[in-house]
């Protein structure tokens, strides 16, 4: 499978935040799921996909659907979801860390613009 599974966010969370990653909130991680595979009237939402993934890390982004660690395990999910599909991100930490934290202060609040951050990188 080229996406990702509920199964693959708890396993992700799990090496991103320890064995003991407490879910907050399961649905939002399958609504974060959903949401990349969108479609409507037979086109999908988000057609790139660096799209895709920018809707993945927004949605885990302002979601918080952990207890801890919500930060780095939405930019591991988004990064294993680039990875999946072919498009691997160059993002160092630092930048990483800046994107996530744009997204949750609202300096960066498309998936579009998350999109072409990513795009710049991948």
């Amino acid at each position: 499978m080229a996406g990702l599974s509920l199964e693959d966010l708890l396993e992700v969370a799990r090496r991103t935040v320890g064995p003991h990653v407490r879910v907050r909130d399961l649905g939002l991680l399958s609504a974060a799921l959903a949401r990349v595979e969108a479609r409507v009237l037979g086109h999908d939402v988000y057609p790139s996909v660096e799209e895709r993934a920018a809707a993945l890390l927004h949605s885990l982004a302002t979601t918080a659907p952990l207890v801890h660690g919500n930060r780095p395990f939405c930019w591991a999910a988004t990064a294993v979801y680039l990875a999946r599909r072919g498009r691997a991100s160059t993002l160092t930490d630092d930048e990483a860390i800046a994107l996530v934290t744009d997204v949750l202060t609202g300096r960066v609040e498309t998936v579009e613009s998350i999109a072409e951050r990513l795009r710049s990188t991948a």
